[in-house]
């Protein structure tokens, strides 16, 4: 009696090991598919213990090949065929579904690339082993994809394209008429700002009605322009009631911003914002997280100050210098022309981007009026910081004047003129090589948001100049504008009238 479950254990194994091959090849696939979302999806180490599941699963097939010969009438031949088919399917389940997750499913699936790169670093050791020259193959791969910091917000180019369409659709009703570009500017990169930090609309461009944050803004980089320089001053005044009240209501908007974000915020979902990804870190614990709440609400100012402001700023300063510069607005509308022969139809990010002529005008731009023209304030370390023939003291507070540096003429050839070409065909006889260029800063402070910034100055620089032609509107000179300009930390600017016409195609 007790030697009857060990044989019916045997006969039903054996009735298992005979049965339909294709059943348990099925039944195998299965079994990969089940492997991959049960153990290889969570937060198991794999790679630590991967050669304990080498182990684990060639004790498995040499079981099954063992079982098959002692238990069953195949031949030797038969019973490992069979044992090669159902490790086969097994191993195409597994694979499978390891594939379709990274292709479709995985959290960096939006990133471009090749597909083999997608599925399996084996892609990258062919690359790097084919020809040993792995280097070339990278260089290649940029080339063909772009890097990886501009095409992981590729998913924001066409989100920004319909913010400068929104523009553009505004000057169509109001061809002929003065445009204030310093307010329209301003609406378009806020709502920029609201998509791609926020993932919301504030309607600024559909209502042509400024959103009271926009004075939020500007009202808090003016009091913060004067209390900043003395600091401690400031943390006297913030905790005064009534005092600073300006500055206390607009942290206090985008300390609502984030909860309102929150409430809806899908934790599960791919983050299609800024903000989300905030969020998801914040939540997560992870090391570039927002270390506390304030903090994060900190980070919420940075986006939309850092998302906003300073965009329009060059933007609008770009069209001042477009309208002033008519030579250089017909070279650009040449370029454009000439990259997309088709029109406005034919305009895409990716020809836009390679017209090297619209990041040389913005270059110049940032040369001539940074959007930050005093630059931040630093500490120099403890051993002190040697400059030339000057040594500045350990611990001192210190900042560079970026517009100043910037248009020194001990630096560039006619420093204070508008000369785009100085980055490009002009750039060895003007001395631009070497030159000192920061306005988005250098080194581990550089402004995170720069690759949005370009990507929505291309955007709307090109959107703009290919559709319209533009110049001062009567009674505008751009005096105002040039001189008029206040550094409230980041650059307020006066308005500047515009009147725009169809370009005839």
């Amino acid at each position: 009696m007790q030697l009857s479950p060990s044989i019916v254990s045997l006969a039903d194994m054996r009735a298992v090991l005979e049965s339909d091959l294709l059943s348990l090849a099925a039944s195998a696939a299965g079994f990969g598919l089940l492997s991959h979302v049960s153990l290889f999806r969570t937060s198991f180490p794999v790679e630590d213990y991967l050669f304990v599941l080498f182990t684990i699963y060639a004790v498995a097939v040499l079981l099954t090949a063992s079982a098959y010969i002692a238990l069953t009438q195949f031949s030797v031949a038969q019973a490992l065929l069979r044992v090669v088919l159902i490790a086969s399917a097994f191993n195409t389940g597994l694979i499978s579904s390891i594939g379709i997750y990274r292709l479709f499913f995985h959290r960096l699936h939006h990133f471009p690339g090749p597909v083999g790169a997608k599925l399996s670093r084996f892609y990258n050791a062919y690359l790097a082993g084919k020809d040993l020259q792995y280097n070339v193959e990278i260089a290649r791969l940029h080339h063909e994809y772009g890097d990886f910091v501009r095409t992981a917000l590729g998913i924001y180019e066409p989100r920004v394209k319909s913010k400068a369409d929104l523009l553009a659709a505004h000057i169509a009703k109001n061809l002929g008429q003065p445009i204030d570009v310093t307010a329209w500017t301003m609406f378009l990169s806020f709502d920029i700002m609201g998509d791609v930090g926020f993932g919301k609309d504030f309607h600024n461009l559909t209502t042509g009605v400024e959103h009271p944050a926009i004075k939020g803004v500007h009202d808090h980089m003016a009091a913060g322009a004067t209390l900043l320089q003395v600091p401690w001053f400031l943390h006297i005044l913030c905790r005064i009631p009534g005092a600073v009240s300006s500055y206390r209501s607009f942290f206090k908007w985008c300390a609502d911003e984030i909860e309102r974000k929150q409430k809806t915020w899908d934790a599960n979902s791919y983050p299609e914002d800024v903000v989300s990804w905030l969020l998801k870190a914040y939540v997560e614990k992870s090391a570039s997280a927002a270390p506390s709440r304030l903090a994060l609400n900190e980070d919420s100012r940075a986006v939309i100050i850092a998302g906003s402001e300073t965009t329009a700023t060059t933007l609008a300063t770009v069209l001042y210098y477009l309208a002033r510069h008519q030579s250089v607005l017909a070279k650009l509308q040449r370029k454009l022309d000439e990259a997309m022969p088709g029109g406005e139809d034919d305009w895409s990010y990716d020809k836009v981007k390679d017209i090297s002529f619209i990041d040389d005008i913005i270059n110049e731009t940032l040369r001539l009026r940074p959007a930050v023209m005093t630059g931040g304030y630093r500490v120099t370390p403890a051993e002190g910081l040697q400059v030339d023939e000057v040594h500045i003291p350990g611990d001192t507070i210190v900042f560079v004047p970026v517009q100043l540096i910037q248009t020194d003429e001990r630096y560039y050839e006619e420093a204070k003129e508008f000369i785009p070409e100085r980055w490009s065909e002009k750039r060895h006889e003007m001395r631009t090589d070497g030159a000192p260029f920061i306005p988005f800063l250098t080194g581990p402070y550089i402004c995170p948001g720069k690759n949005l910034a370009m990507i929505s100055l291309r955007t709307s620089i090109s959107t703009i100049a290919q559709q319209y032609n533009f110049s001062f509107a009567p009674g505008e000179t751009g005096e105002a504008f040039e001189t008029g300009a206040l550094d409230t930390f980041t650059t307020s600017l006066p308005p500047l009238q515009l009147a725009f016409q169809r370009r005839e195609m």
